[in-house]
């Protein structure tokens, strides 16, 4: 079926549609949420746009379409929002076409499960305070129907908002089944969590130093006992309000005439949970480029930092996870599965981390130790490289052996 976005709204509505501009005849074609794990075959603008167009032409012969709407929405987000270098890309949410589309969405089928799908994502200030149920309609109506992007996104969403909902693990082991987590990154998450004490805080501020662990909680029910704070999610005010009931503190009250950068108004809201939960408080390593706390009270614990206010000898703990506590085994082994997201990056954290504790014990004189840990990178190394690996591990480090 071939339709020409040249008739644009016209016969539908008598004013400016989102998507008037004349194209050429264009196949409409089903359309996901652009991402950086899902199929790259249309990484193009100018696809979604002529899409945008062809569906909006289907949406006009019927307003009651949900197929169509969802296309037409999907398109018209990626061509405006997915794309990270976008020079077209609006410069207000409420003013885009794809505000335009999902205005006209909710006038024609409201109520629908493509509209809270779609207004889950693109949640417009104009109609008030989010309503958590629209995100529960749209992961409870039609999970089966999901692809691993529309997955991953409303696994996290839900979580996020409604962390003790009994579709948390319907739609956790649906993401895991797509094996949105490869094997390393799970592998690197399992020893972050190995390597927190009972009942401890995780502020974390990437995707891959959080999400594996959210789904080994949700999944196979994993220290449980370990409460995450991702970095995004810290400005959602609903997600800050669970957190203060799980771990029984008085909410963060900030100061609004406060004009310190965010880090510090984050590296506060981190000391204030810290302090008032009494709970062991860990963050990731990179942390401290989003966070700024005191860097006295934070302490290296191998491929953790840990924040107290109390000095103690973070080496030997260093050195007991590493010995006794971390199963790195894995990063020497062959690779008998394909993995794509994530991989090279924290296999590259450990690596770091591992040489940079070498570096550390052998200025303090554990000899023994270093030589056990740099032994055990060169492995690294020349699996890596008889592998064909990309990864160029530290080759001073095979110098010095």
């Amino acid at each position: 079926m071939f339709l020409s976005c040249a008739h644009s709204f016209a016969q539908w509505e008598k004013v400016d549609d989102p998507w008037d501009d004349e194209k050429k005849e264009v196949v409409p074609e089903r359309v996901s949420i652009l991402s950086w794990f899902g199929d790259r075959k249309h990484n193009h603008s100018k696809w979604y746009e002529d899409q945008a167009c062809a569906w909006q032409m289907v949406v006009e012969k019927n307003p009651k379409d949900e197929n169509a709407w969802r296309n037409l929405f999907y398109a018209s987000y990626s061509c405006e929002f997915a794309f990270t270098y976008n020079p077209n890309r609006p410069k207000k949410k409420e003013s885009s076409k794809t505000a335009e589309v999902i205005r006209k969405m909710k006038a024609a089928i409201p109520d629908s499960h493509t509209f809270n799908l779609c207004a889950s994502r693109f949640w417009l200030a104009e109609w008030g305070e989010f309503d958590c149920n629209v995100l529960i309609d749209a992961v409870d109506s039609k999970l089966s129907s999901f692809d691993i992007e529309e997955t991953r996104f409303f696994a996290y969403e839900l979580w996020k908002v409604d962390h003790d909902n009994n579709l948390i693990y319907n739609i956790f082991r649906k993401l895991h089944e797509f094996k949105y987590v490869d094997e390393h990154p799970m592998q690197y998450a399992w020893n972050l969590m190995l390597g927190m004490q009972d009942s401890a805080i995780y502020v974390a501020c990437r995707e891959y130093d959080y999400e594996p662990m959210i789904l080994m909680q949700e999944v196979f029910d994993l220290r449980k006992d370990i409460t995450i704070l991702p970095y995004e999610f810290i400005k959602d005010r609903k997600f800050c309000d669970t957190m203060y009931k799980r771990l029984n503190i008085k909410p963060y009250v900030m100061d609004i005439s406060d004009t310190r950068s965010r880090k510090d108004i984050i590296g506060d809201f981190v000391t204030y949970v810290s302090r008032c939960s009494g709970r062991p408080l860990y963050m990731s390593m990179d942390a401290p480029n989003y966070i700024t706390v005191n860097e006295d009270s934070v302490y290296n614990e191998g491929l953790l930092l840990k924040y107290s206010n109390k000095p103690y000898n973070n080496l030997k703990v260093a050195l007991h996870n590493i010995n006794e506590v971390y199963e790195l085994g894995y990063l020497t082994q062959p690779e008998f599965t394909y993995n794509i997201r994530w991989t090279s990056t924290v296999d590259k954290n450990v690596v770091y981390c591992m040489k940079n504790m070498a570096n550390k014990f052998c200025a303090k004189g554990f000899k023994a130790d270093c030589e056990r840990i740099e032994n055990f990178l060169k492995r690294v190394y020349l699996k890596t490289s008889t592998t064909g690996g990309v990864e160029q591990f530290n080759r001073e480090l095979i110098k010095k052996q």
